[in-house]
């Protein structure tokens, strides 16, 4: 039983590839309202409002049907996010080129 709706929200970013798995295509639906920051770079962000039962909104992240790479999920709210988890006493490794 909920006993208090709507006291989570899903922030998503962008083309972020990440926020549409599982797709809605397979039939799931993520729980929560979207705030999806629309913009490659900025604040600006709309909110979308996903009930339970109801299908997806198509009007945030999920605009964006098939999208690929990674670039948008490793920065969020303007922020690279990319090396923030680490474990203590084991250092990032170093992409090599």
């Amino acid at each position: 039983m909920n006993t208090l709706p709507n006291v989570y929200q899903r922030v998503t970013h962008y083309t972020d590839v990440v926020v549409q798995v599982p797709p809605r295509q397979m039939g799931f639906n993520h729980a929560g309202n979207e705030v999806w920051y629309y913009n490659d770079q900025g604040l600006d962000h709309k909110i979308c409002e996903n009930n339970a039962g109801s299908l997806e909104s198509t009007s945030c992240a999920d605009s964006y049907i098939f999208t690929t790479g990674i670039d948008a999920h490793l920065h969020y709210l303007d922020k690279p996010i990319s090396g923030m988890c680490t474990i203590k006493g084991v250092r990032p490794v170093t992409p090599s080129i």
